[in-house]
């Protein structure tokens, strides 16, 4: 399946290149490294990042839009981690965007940690440490946040796609393509800092849980999972660096809302932090469903 290139770009541009709304609980005081999508750890190889701190550098600066490979040093400040350079998208006294080399080392069973080095015409700040597994799975969000609304687009069986949001819904039976970041190194690993040209696909399994936390609708290439199917498209993003896509279809059966919750999953075992879809059996603006009661309880 094909996305449309142009809105996917103009998407992420904006929601990689510069910063992100802060409110997230999940951001750490002081210098912490988490997942650019969820701000969340652990962060894996290949990934987007988001470094918080101060006196991370002098200016606040983006990477050209659309220019590849990213650059290893902007406005005069670096990031390597454990010794190799890291290819920045933004810079900023607060806050550093960048993708996490695949080269570095991890186990595939533990968590682990890398060291974080920054270096900006200050100086070098004190290093900092970043928890990494093989798999970091996180959404990225409409409002930059790490939480509600996921970035991603509605794809009618016409082929016709648009961005997801409450006052334009998918429809049970439409495919719908999520993009996150930290689903695992792929097969055929673009270099670091350049964009994939959406041919590479992951050797990790990935699922798409859809629906109520009571009974989720599962996708996927997990046969571990119970209701697997194969999911329509599980790589690289097309043309952005360090981002991925899953283009799953919405099955008959999931309900209707303006905030369906949405959980991927990769190599069953390591799950994202919940996002939100907005389905309408009509498509359009959505409806929640009304409120029921099943009786009343007593403590």
């Amino acid at each position: 399946m094909k996305a449309n290139i142009l809105m996917k770009s103009c998407v992420f541009h904006v929601l990689l290149a510069f910063p992100g709304c802060l409110f997230s609980e999940s951001i750490p005081a002081g210098t912490g490294v988490v997942s650019a999508a969820s701000y969340s750890a652990p962060v894996a190889p290949g990934s987007l990042i988001t470094i918080f701190g101060s006196n991370l550098a002098t200016v606040t600066e983006s990477a050209a839009p659309g220019v590849t490979p990213l650059p290893a040093t902007i406005g005069g400040t670096s990031v390597s981690i454990d010794g190799l350079p890291a290819p920045l998208l933004f810079v900023s006294p607060g806050q550093i965007n960048a993708q996490m080399p695949a080269g570095v080392s991890i186990s595939p069973d533990l968590l682990t940690t890398a060291n974080v080095a920054v270096t900006s015409p200050m100086g070098t700040i004190a290093p900092a440490t970043a928890s990494t597994f093989v798999n970091g799975p996180a959404a990225f969000t409409l409002d930059s946040s790490g939480c509600g609304q996921a970035a991603a687009l509605n794809v009618t069986p016409s082929g016709a796609s648009s961005l997801n949001s409450p006052d334009n819904s998918a429809a049970p039976g439409d495919y719908v393509e999520i993009f996150g970041t930290g689903l695992g190194v792929l097969d055929q690993q673009p270099a670091d800092g350049t964009a994939s040209a959406g041919a590479d696909r992951f050797y990790i399994p990935t699922a798409v849980s859809i629906g109520s936390d009571v009974a989720p609708v599962v996708f996927g290439r997990n046969p571990g999972l119970s209701s697997a199917m194969a999911a329509a498209y599980s790589g690289a993003a097309p043309t952005l660096v360090g981002v991925d896509q899953i283009n799953f279809q919405i099955p008959a059966g999931t309900r209707n809302g303006c905030a369906v919750p949405l959980l991927l999953t990769a190599d069953g075992v390591a799950a994202s932090p919940v996002v939100t879809l907005s389905i309408n059996a009509n498509r359009g603006a959505c409806l929640d469903p009304p409120q029921r009661s099943y009786g009343r309880s007593a403590w």
